[in-house]
């Protein structure tokens, strides 16, 4: 019978065999994950569907997921040798100010609410939490 850490490690390795394996596409993916994020923050929320509380703070949370995994990865693999708390690390620091500057973009549009400290919150946990799913399926991978 296999264990959970062998379903989980067979997972991350086919999920590592469909990632790019050259920092440069990881940085280009996260250049156009921050260009997107920032035309995002400009338009307008949809208001139709159903009202489900908190649900904005899900989107932040993913959507800063997916660019600290690009982060993250862009980094591990240009330096491999890198210490991944320090990746895990400055990728939270880049989480919250790239967090920060969107909230502070969206309070210049009438149809956005900005300097949301709950959205922000879930934008540089995000972030974290992606590089260090991104780290683990690297490491995985690795060994």
């Amino acid at each position: 019978m296999t264990s959970l850490r062998d379903t989980l490690d067979s997972c991350a390795l086919k999920f590592h065999s469909l990632l790019p394996k050259h920092f440069l596409i990881w940085g280009v993916l996260w250049v156009i994950w921050a260009t997107a994020l920032w035309f995002l923050s400009e338009g307008t929320p949809p208001e139709n569907g159903p009202e489900i509380p908190h649900l904005d703070k899900v989107l932040h949370f993913t959507y800063f997921g997916i660019g600290g995994s690009l982060f993250s990865g862009c980094w591990a693999l240009y330096a491999p040798q890198a210490n991944h708390w320090r990746i895990r690390f400055f990728t939270w620091c880049m989480g919250a100010l790239i967090g920060a500057i969107d909230e502070y973009h969206q309070s210049f549009f009438p149809q956005r609410t900005g300097n949301d400290p709950y959205d922000w919150c879930a934008d540089h946990l995000g972030a974290f939490s992606g590089a260090c799913l991104c780290l683990w399926i690297l490491n995985t991978a690795r060994k």
